[in-house]
Formats: C-alpha cells, structure tokens, sequence
C-alpha cells in the first residue's frame, strides 16, 4: 500500500455455496487495492455473526461489493429478505459506497450448483429478480465472467479512492498527443480480433470442424511469482520451479491477469511468464490481446487507451535488422491488410503492450540472448511500451534471462476445479455451435461434459501421469477431443 494512504474497510457480501470461490477472487483484489476485507471468511466458527453484526459490519465499512450470482440465498427466520440484501439495505441506509458485480447474462449454468435448492426454489428467482431490480435503480451494476470479475473490482476500488481523495484519475500519465488517425487504430483493432480471436478445432477419428472464440473457452490461470533477489532461473518444469521458489519462502501465488498490478507494485516494468509446454502461455497472450482491444485495458492495471501487438518469435528470422524493424512487420503484415508504414505510425504513437511469444523458439542460444537484450533496451528507451514475454522454462535462464525490470511468473498446472471449467467450456463452445437447436446443443454439453468429469473420476484415470494430462490446457483439450470421437476415453 502507498505510504500515508487511508486503509479502507471493503465489506464483501454474497451468497456463499456458488461464489466461493469469486469471494476469494474479490477478498485479493480488494488487498491488492490496499484495502481491507471484511466478510465471512474472516470470522471463525464461535464468532460468527448474527444477522445484526452482518448489518453493522455493512454501516460500519466504507465500502459494501455486492457478487450476484444466480441465487437469492439463505433467508433469516422471521424476515421476508436473504441476508445479502439486508447486507446491503443496511449499507445504503448508511449512505456507504455500493458497488454491485453481477454475473453476465448467457453464460453456462449448472442447474443443481448454481441455482437455489428445495421447494422455494422459484419463489426465490422471483425475489432475486426483484432485488437486482432494486440496486439497479441506485447504479449501473458492473458484469462480470469469471475471468474478469478480480480485475473489474480492483478497478472499481482504486477510482472509487482516488474521487473520494480527490486525485485525477490514475492521474500521472503523461499527456501525449492523439492518434494521427484514429480510424485507422479502430481497423487495426478489428483486424487484429479478427487474426487472434478463434480457435480451431479438428477431430481425430471423425471431420470435426469447429471455430471457437477464444474467449468462451479460456480458463483463468493463476501463477507463482518469482521473489528471490538472487537465485538460478533455470527450472525443469512447473513442479520444480514452485518446490525451489517455497523453499527458499520466495513464492507468491496469484491470478495472472493481476500480474500488472503485482509489478507496478514492485516496481517492475515487464512481465516474464514462463510454463511448461501447452501450459496455455500463448493462450493468454491472445486473451491479453482481446481484453485490450474489447474492454481497454484500464481494468489490468495498463493505460486505458494501450494497444496490444501479438508478436511471434518465431517468425523472428532477420536478426540484423533489430526488434524495431521485427515490431513494424509484424504490424504491416498482409494478414492484418493495415495501410504502409502503420507499423511505424504505431510505434511512434504508443502506448503498447508488447506481446512478445516464444522466446524459446529463438532457436540459437546466442541468437535468444540477443533478443533478450533488445527486449530491456526497448523497455528501457520506450517508457509508453509495457513488454510481456512468455518462454518454456528449458529455454529460460543464462544469458538469455530478463533483468531486474521484468517480474517473473511461473504458470500453474490447472485446479481439479479450473480442468472441469474447461471441459464445461470446450464443449459448450462445440456442441452449441454444431447443433441445429443452440439450445439442445447446451444440453447435450452438458451431459457429454458430466460423462467426462466422471470418467476422469475413475480409479485408472486418477493415476499420477494421467492427472497431470488434466492439469495441461493443450492436453485436456486433446481428453476431449478423443472423448467426443470416441463416445468414450479408452482404457
């Protein structure tokens, strides 16, 4: 937290069942906002409060964030209202800050998780209808997925401080002066989504066909952040790197679309995320990509009005020619049809946030040392241009390391439960899209998804080698496209 900063009380109220883990998700943007949580999961269990403590609690914080989902939730004996709207009645009698993060509409439910249990369950859609009804009236609630909702508080809660202050908003940024052509930034933007956005699916056994929107199938991920001061940055793989890094007490797990946030706090100027082989590191430099070009990216922690540029270095075959010239083609590519001399044009403008994938495949360990040097030269002479750059751990480390302006993040395998939320997803994204009724295609999701979670449960597939398959992006992406060939995972 910044020296002489006021600590704000942030009261976080929710149900509990199908958002606890958002809770946890808001719990740590509000820290990151240096601020301090207040809500159930600070109490144990013989000072749990009654219903009046968790009115009081909500006056007495400066700040109420409300997480709808899609139930109404417990309702107190004797009272007609959940105790998440009493919550939040009782913040508003007392004229705090409310700030209510509502779930997107359209997204994929599971009906005995999501929604409320037992006989009442219809009585209380219709309560929650009324009472998303009721804090709509008093402001515009933010929408959020999963993947965004950590990001959206973070930067609800520092605008919120910097009026209530009365400091400009992330006021220190420079002035610069406008685009020369703002059109043409809008068709780079459009191009650009166009280039990235999807992802193809093709079968196996069967012609599968499908495009998916990268978006509807991403995970969020979480990564370790490196802190040691000193120390080798050579690591085998994911499980080497966070027995090292807890060894040494210098590990620090946190979502990855924090990672801008975690290094503007510690001062650093880039990002370095290292993983494992289809541990989803291009994947979410694309995401990276159309957050920036859909939402802005103000809500990572950039500058709202960044523009990203996905930079393969693979195709990095020129190395007389320097990174500036790499950048400019990269941008006057055929595939993104921009006018000559775009490339250029963007440079000079900026901000940009430098999508650098791959340094790996710089296949020379002279040629990737060499890289690395322009990527902190560029950082250094560009202070409008914010880096990222992802490498496997085996091509990491010596010569080719990043310095100390750069933060390093290790990715982490996938949860139990970020590997059903994928398989939920990828065959929501292909089954809605095959069917010829969208919504029996959801069903059939659904179902396909539940008999692959299953199967994954069974005694042969809990075998060490075979969990790690389920905590690899790329290779539970293949799980399921044997799944869906085959009907069924062969033994």
């Amino acid at each position: 937290m910044t020296e002489g900063k006021r600590t704000y009380q942030v009261f976080i109220s929710s149900t509990y069942l199908d958002n606890a883990e958002r809770r946890k998700v808001v719990e740590h943007a509000v820290l990151h906002a240096g601020m301090q949580p207040v809500g159930m999961e600070r109490f144990t269990a013989s000072t749990r409060p009654t219903v009046a403590e968790c009115q009081r609690l909500a006056r007495e914080c400066e700040v109420y964030v409300g997480i709808i989902a899609h139930r109404y939730g417990w309702i107190p004996d004797g009272d007609d209202l959940s105790i998440t709207e009493l919550e939040y009645d009782a913040a508003k009698q007392a004229k705090r800050a409310l700030f209510m993060f509502e779930i997107e509409s359209g997204l994929s439910v599971i009906p005995d998780q999501d929604y409320d249990e037992g006989p009442g369950r219809w009585d209380k859609q219709k309560k929650l209808d009324g009472f998303k009804a009721k804090y709509a009236r008093d402001q515009m609630p933010a929408r959020f997925t999963d993947t965004t909702l950590g990001a959206k508080v973070l930067h609800t809660l520092n605008q919120w401080r910097d009026e209530e202050e009365g400091e400009p908003e992330t006021a220190r940024r420079e002035e610069r002066p406008e685009p020369h052509d703002s059109k043409e930034i809008a068709r780079y933007g459009q191009a650009a989504q166009s280039l990235h956005s999807l992802l193809q699916v093709v079968g196996f056994k069967t012609r599968l066909r499908v495009a998916i929107d990268l978006e509807d199938l991403y995970v969020p991920l979480q990564a370790m952040v490196d802190l040691r001061a000193v120390g080798e940055a050579a690591f085998a793989d994911a499980t080497d790197a966070e027995k090292r890094l807890r060894d040494a007490q210098a590990a620090r797990e946190i979502p990855l679309i924090e990672a801008f946030v975690e290094a503007r706090q510690r001062k650093r100027r880039g990002l370095v995320i290292l993983g494992d082989p289809g541990s989803g590191k291009t994947t979410h430099l694309k995401r990276l990509l159309l957050w920036c070009l859909r939402e802005g990216g103000d809500e990572l922690g950039l500058d709202s009005e960044i523009v990203p540029v996905f930079l393969p270095l693979r195709e990095l075959d020129d190395l007389s020619l320097g990174l500036d010239a790499f950048i400019e083609q990269q941008l006057d590519s055929p595939h993104l049809q921009m006018p000559q001399g775009f490339g250029r044009r963007l440079l000079d403008r900026g901000p940009l946030l430098l999508l650098f994938d791959g340094l790996d495949e710089v296949s020379d360990v002279a040629h990737r040392a060499q890289v690395a040097r322009w990527i902190e030269q560029a950082t250094a002479a560009g202070p409008n241009c914010t880096p990222v750059v992802t490498c496997r751990f085996a091509g990491y480390g010596d010569d080719a390391r990043l310095g100390a302006q750069f933060l390093e993040l290790h990715l982490r395998p996938l949860t139990r439960e970020q590997s059903e939320a994928f398989i939920r997803n990828w065959y929501e994204a292909v089954e809605t899209v095959l069917a010829v009724d969208p919504s029996q295609g959801a069903l059939t999701a659904h179902t396909r998804a539940g008999e692959l979670i299953a199967r994954l449960g069974e005694p042969d597939f809990r075998a060490a080698r075979m969990v790690a398959m389920t905590r690899n992006p790329l290779l539970l992406a293949n799980l399921c496209l044997v799944h869906r060939d085959r009907g069924a995972l062969p033994r």
